[in-house]
């Protein structure tokens, strides 16, 4: 897609207005915020429907047991009113005796057992079923107490429950032997409750006014009702920012950059755990015999310039250049060594000292989507110390069968950090997932395995610490850039705050300026 230019945005306007959509100011005094979604909600929560949309949804509609704080890197009450770790492998929590569904139902610890259950059952389809796996059993203690009892010591137990587990209405969800039959008549607990959820319009949502059991983080709605409609294309999403039909929209940069030339409108970047990495294969399993030598692997990362990379996927915007395949933010992150940096002069002498002066011929592998620009970035670097590099961007099944088929070299594409404060996830993705035969030493899986039970803070991050300074040294994978999600909201929305989660911005701390 050409991104838009000012000339061609007046001529989207104008259609737009035809249209006879509602100035943005009017619906501000109608206290409705309009969210332009791109794709289509088949439900609330992640549990169904994993997604940068449901991020937000769940967040607003459901609650978890626990909160976590981003600003404060801490745990606050929610559902549970508090908790005590009774083992290493035991928390016992005790839950509010106040709390309703939306529904009217009182919420209790069935609800709580039953998610769990759920969640567990070898025959439910719930989508990444292993981020639950550690768990052993759920069981009720009382009315309002339950007791839950992990495998093994799990440090990120708590984020777990926090970030990745809303508790779902046992009498609204449980008789339902099509779990998607909930959709239409979803309750939660959250600050916002559904009105209705058409899958293929979007979906209405409105303040929760019983909403009492909050905590400093996650607070009472300040919008009375959150519109969410499915625009697919992102010409009529702007389209309709410009017309006043919405006021807050997801798109890539080259158009938000253009339309944040309104002064009706302005853009932000949310960022993330989500970065755009670099992987080289240190292993041969591809076969190209050149990236065997350290020296070659050295020197393409010393091509690569994050700051130019950037500008593809946020212009100007000031985000974090991340330093390592896991975040400062993140518990358990730890490293003493640092990927190489920007040496382009650097790189050609390895090369000339590795026996190619003349460089070679490469192939760099992403997924097909928004950040495939960002490999044409790269393979231009590497051009430029003499590496032919071509990109090839795959559909995400088409890459899957490249993995399998051993021939990717470098691959350069996004990965969500795991989605939560831990580095947990990283390392299962790194190695232990579809690429983990891209990097050298079955030892470094033996050292994530024992960090994923070690309850100590200091010793895990040891533990990290020399996996982490381990992939640096071998040159097999870098973070390159952060991967931020960018909005651009009508000039009367205000943003708030939000989480590092992939799309994490939180609905209930919109409001109008």
């Amino acid at each position: 897609m050409k991104p838009f230019t000012l000339t061609m945005l007046a001529g989207v306007a104008a259609s737009a207005l035809a249209f006879g959509t509602v100035p943005a100011q009017a619906q501000k005094d109608k206290d409705t915020l309009r969210y332009a979604f791109q794709r289509s909600t088949q439900a609330l929560d992640m549990y169904l429907d994993p997604g940068l949309h449901t991020t937000f949804t769940q967040e607003i509609v459901f609650d978890t047991l626990i909160s976590y704080n981003d600003a404060t890197m801490k745990f606050e009450p929610l559902l549970a009113k508090s908790w005590t770790r009774v083992s290493p492998t035991v928390i016992e929590l005790d839950l509010r005796d106040d709390v309703k569904w939306h529904d009217g139902q009182a919420f209790g610890a069935d609800d709580v057992v039953y998610t769990f259950e759920w969640l567990l059952d070898p025959k439910s389809k719930v989508f990444f079923k292993p981020q639950w796996s550690w768990i052993d059993k759920v069981e009720k203690v009382g009315p309002y107490k339950v007791r839950l009892t992990a495998k093994q010591p799990t440090p990120f137990d708590l984020l777990n429950l926090a970030v990745l587990t809303p508790i779902m209405p046992k009498h609204a969800h449980g008789p339902l032997a099509n779990k998607a039959d909930f959709v239409p008549k979803t309750t939660g607990t959250g600050p916002y409750r559904a009105v209705s959820v058409d899958t293929s319009r979007g979906a209405v949502l409105e303040r929760n006014d019983t909403f009492k059991h909050g905590n400093t983080w996650k607070t009472p709605a300040k919008i009375k009702r959150i519109e969410i409609m499915l625009i697919p294309d992102f010409g009529t999403q702007v389209a309709q920012l410009l017309a006043g039909g919405v006021d807050l929209a997801t798109m890539p940069w080259a158009e938000a950059q253009a339309l944040a030339q309104s002064p009706n409108h302005y853009t932000y970047a949310h960022e993330n755990f989500s970065y755009v990495y670099m992987m080289i294969d240190s292993t041969g399993r591809s076969g190209i015999k050149e990236l065997q030598d350290p020296r070659v692997r050295r020197a393409l990362m010393m091509a690569v310039n994050p700051a130019e990379i950037i500008q593809v996927v946020a212009g100007d915007t000031k985000v974090q250049i991340p330093e390592h395949v896991c975040w400062k933010n993140q518990f358990g992150c730890a490293y003493t060594k640092l990927p190489p940096k920007y040496d382009p002069d650097g790189a050609k002498k390895l090369l000339a000292e590795a026996g190619y002066p003349n460089g070679f011929d490469i192939d760099v592998y992403s997924v097909d989507g928004i950040y495939k620009d960002t490999n044409q970035v790269i393979a231009g670097q590497l051009r430029k110390i003499g590496v032919r590099a071509s990109t090839k961007a795959l559909t995400r099944a088409a890459f899957r069968q490249e993995i399998d088929k051993s021939k990717m070299g470098i691959v350069a594409t996004v990965w969500n950090g795991g989605g939560m404060a831990d580095v947990a996830s990283s390392l299962d993705y790194f190695l232990f997932a579809d690429l983990k035969d891209y990097i050298e030493g079955s030892d470094l899986r033996d050292l994530a395995t024992q960090s994923a039970a070690e309850m100590d803070d200091a010793k895990r991050k040891l533990l990290v610490g020399r996996i982490m300074d381990r992939l640096t040294d071998s040159y097999a994978v870098r973070q390159l850039i952060p991967a931020p999600t960018v909005y651009v909201a009508n000039k009367t929305v205000q943003i708030g705050r939000s989480t590092h989660m992939a799309g994490g911005l939180l609905g209930y701390d919109f409001s109008w300026k």
